[in-house]
């Protein structure tokens, strides 16, 4: 408005660039600004700047958020202290925000010098840095030889109402429902608030699907594979987004006597970025 576009002016007086630069201008989080007339309506669009967040320097150690087999350590700032292929468990440093005092080696032998001829003071900085571990994950899936469970038949019907309060009329559909079994889905539309008033109304439809009683036999197999496919879900809903899955191996879970179900544990192996920031405080 303070740049001429507001309700009412007419379209020739508008200056589109003074109106674009004023608002680059005014607002210091948008980094680009378009304004288009079209007709009798005034288009503007924005791209707002990204911001960086305001960088931690408090003292922090890297720490391993898990248990896990080091694969790669790449070290930003901060002073590493695991290697590949150690064995790593939750809570240990991976890489310090302690950076030591340089240990210079004798000119003459790989020796390090004695503490005591170190000179220097150690160094606090926020350790930063990418630790990829190898890890895994265990599930743990069953699956009977033999069950009877309830399946949709396909066929549904439904049942709509109005609800006032408390009260319920209904509007179409059968009262009586017309299945011995069944599984519902409900869905509820409200009348919009007018002005400041809340309408106590509401459309409920109610669907009902019929389901029957399905009596299965499956092979040995069958039963392994399905116990597997579902080990291995609940192994992988474990798994963070960001991690690669690079392995994976079942083994069934035998008990002593003969019964209707198979069980088998499934392991994934993944590689990921096992590093959390933890801060410290370097008097203590």
């Amino acid at each position: 408005a303070e740049a001429g576009l507001k309700r009412g002016v007419v379209k020739w007086a508008i200056d589109v660039g003074a109106v674009e630069a004023a608002i680059t201008d005014k607002l210091p989080l948008v980094s680009w600004t378009g304004v288009y007339i079209k007709g009798t309506r005034a288009v503007i669009e924005v791209v707002e700047r990204v911001v960086p967040d305001e960088e931690d320097n408090r003292p922090a150690h890297v720490v391993a958020s898990k248990a896990g087999l080091i694969k790669e350590v790449l070290v930003f700032d901060g002073h590493p202290v695991v290697n590949e292929g150690d064995t790593v468990m939750a809570g240990q440093v991976l890489i310090s925000g302690e950076i030591p005092p340089f240990d210079a080696a004798s000119p003459m032998t790989d020796e390090p010098k004695p503490k005591e001829k170190q000179q220097g003071v150690s160094r606090f900085v926020h350790a930063r840095g990418i630790v990829r571990a190898r890890v895994w994950y265990e599930g743990y899936g069953e699956a009977k030889i033999e069950e009877t469970q309830l399946r949709p038949t396909g066929m549904s019907t439904s049942r709509v109402s109005i609800k006032i309060k408390e009260k319920e009329i209904i509007l179409a559909g059968n009262q009586n429902i017309p299945y011995e079994r069944y599984e519902t889905a409900t869905f509820i539309k409200t009348l919009p608030q007018w002005r400041n008033l809340k309408v106590p109304v509401e459309l409920v439809t109610v669907k009902y699907y019929e389901m029957a009683e399905h009596h299965e036999v499956r092979s040995i197999e069958e039963a392994r594979a399905l116990a597997a496919e579902r080990g291995f879900s609940a192994a992988t809903a474990m798994i963070p987004a960001e991690a690669r899955i690079v392995n994976s191996s079942q083994e069934e879970v035998k008990v002593g006597s003969p019964e209707n179900l198979v069980r088998v544990k499934v392991t994934v192996e993944t590689v990921e970025d096992i590093g959390t920031d933890c801060l410290f405080n370097p008097e203590s």
